[in-house]
């Protein structure tokens, strides 16, 4: 859960290419075979989904 929040505190929004306003962020899930976080942000107007990922350092498969 430390990578997952460490990876929170660092994630910027994306903005909408259709409403252009910042969208939200959902959830983020730990890809441990890809040592990467994803994040899935939606748009408040349109609903439209995204998602952007971040590298996860130092996974362990006991830590993840």
């Amino acid at each position: 859960m430390e990578v997952l929040r460490r990876s929170i505190e660092q994630l910027r929004a994306p903005i909408c290419p259709e409403c252009k306003v910042e969208m939200v962020w959902s959830r983020s899930a730990l890809v441990v075979a890809e040592q990467v976080v994803a994040h899935l942000f939606v748009c408040p107007r349109c609903d439209r989904m995204e998602e952007t990922r971040t590298a996860a350092k130092n996974i362990s498969p006991d830590r993840a």
